[in-house]
């Protein structure tokens, strides 16, 4: 069996819309190129509390977005499953997040014989 494989070097926000444009392909919802934008500008603050003023106000000032269209974008990735609640917070469900330096996949696909 021959593996494709190729490094990606990305800087910054690109890093984590990356990660999560790859495993998009993975995840049992589909998230919009939106919802990936919003998750990876929370991911780039190293938001921890999602519900945080501070980190929602960098978060709208850096996507230009209003108040109302974050709170409808974070409770439409809530009901997704992508965002839960913990301990009192909104926060990243743990599997979505990448390692901080570098993220590694293994995905195989396998041909079906029906």
């Amino acid at each position: 069996m021959s593996k494709a494989t190729k490094i990606i070097k990305l800087g910054g926000m690109a890093y984590f819309e990356k990660h999560l444009e790859i495993l998009a392909a993975i995840l049992p919802v589909k998230i919009t190129a939106a919802e990936r934008r919003l998750l990876a500008a929370f991911m780039f603050f190293d938001s921890e509390d999602l519900s945080d003023f501070h980190s929602r106000q960098k978060v709208r000032r850096l996507l230009t977005l209003s108040s109302s269209s974050l709170s409808s974008s974070i409770a439409q990735l809530k009901q997704k499953g992508i965002i839960m609640e913990k301990d009192g917070a909104l926060a990243i469900f743990p599997l979505i997040l990448p390692d901080k330096q570098t993220q590694e996949y293994q995905f195989r696909l396998e041909k079906c014989y029906t």
